[in-house]
This record gives C-alpha cells, structure tokens and sequence, in this order.
C-alpha cells in the first residue's frame, strides 16, 4: 500500500514514475531510475513508480496500477515527475505544478506501436514544457538536477502558466487526433488493458 509523503520537511523528496496504461511493457524507464535509487538515490530520494506490465522495481515503492487521485497526489507531492511520453500524463504533470521529465517510448523495443512519442515530447522539450530525457545518463542527469535543485521543475500554475497548458493542451489534441487517423488508415489496433482491468486501477484514460 502507498502511502503519501507527509509534511515533515525532513522527509525525502519525492521521484515518482509512472508509464501510464499501455499494455506495453515499459521496462526500460523503470530499470533506469531502480538502477538509480540503487547506485545511492535511495539516500536522497523516497521513489514511488507506477510500472503497469514491467517488472516491479527493486529498490523502490510501486504498484502496477493506481487510481487517479492517487496519482495526482503523487504528482503534487513530488520533486521529480518520470513519465512516459503520453500527452495526457504530461499535461496532468504540469497541471499539478511540476516540470516533468519525459521518456518517450520507442516502437522497435515493443514499447509501443509507432514513435508518436518521440515528436510529441521533442517538441514539448523545445519549447520548455518538459524536459526530454531518451537515454539511462539522462535520466540519472536529470534526477540529480532535480533532488538538488527542486526550483527547476516547478511549473507556473496561475492565470499565465494556465494559458501555456492550454496551448500545450491544444496541440496534444491536434497530434493525437492526426495519430488516431493515422492508426485507422493503416488499420493498427490501439489495444489497451481490458477496461474492467482499467475500471479496477484508475490509470488508463489518461496516458
């Protein structure tokens, strides 16, 4: 059972990880950050991953699948967001106020079906909306960044900040309708975990 960080501010940061609800495996992103908190992350950080079909982490707090308010009070709760390259967990990330680094899947691993991702986050890196992370040195990188300087990866939640998702929300949509036809003309089913599995987890419409 998860429970949150409480208000001590002598607890550990918080990294939390999560690969959203693709039946692909994602185990790449949850070895990299267990590798991590092996290699003396655990000293500087409490890590929480939500790690769907990959294996369970060894070195850190996880469960397959959480409901959504869990989730998002991971989300507000941390220092550091991990998530795979979904539109929707990296709006919600910023939605809660934190800068989250993003790690697209990529198809030939069997990660995913296509590397939508791959632009998507790309992009949202280019224009300062997450920050991009494809490789194990990454993440590393950007997990000591982010345990050590918190400031970083917050996110600017008032009237302006608001402004900025909206547009960032807006073009998830548009690239997500492009890639849901580009699906349909080539005929690749978007499978997902059976929706009574998603009912039970909460995590599945937003990925």
């Amino acid at each position: 059972m998860i429970v949150l960080p409480d208000t001590d501010a002598a607890r550990l940061p918080l990294v939390f990880v999560t690969v959203g609800s693709d039946y692909h495996p994602f185990s790449r992103l949850i070895s990299w950050v267990d590798g991590w908190m092996a290699d003396g992350g655990s000293q500087r950080a409490r890590c929480i991953m939500q790690y769907g079909t990959a294996p369970a982490p060894a070195h850190a707090e996880g469960e397959a699948f959480m409901g959504h308010d869990l989730v998002l009070s991971l989300m507000r709760s941390s220092t550091a967001i991990v998530a795979q390259g979904g539109p929707m967990t990296l709006i919600e990330s910023r939605r809660q106020g934190r800068l989250p680094i993003a790690v697209p899947r990529t198809a030939s691993l069997g990660e995913v079906v296509d590397d939508h991702q791959h632009a998507f986050c790309a992009h949202l890196h280019a224009q300062g909306h997450a920050v991009l992370a494809t490789d194990e040195e990454s993440v590393r990188r950007l997990l000591d960044e982010a345990v050590a300087a918190p400031a970083k990866f917050r996110v600017d939640v008032t009237a302006e900040g608001q402004q900025v998702d909206e547009a960032v929300e807006r073009f998830a949509s548009i690239a997500q309708r492009l890639l849901d036809e580009r699906r349909a003309s080539a005929q690749v089913p978007r499978r997902r975990l059976p929706l009574t599995r998603l009912r039970r987890s909460g995590v599945g419409a937003r990925s």
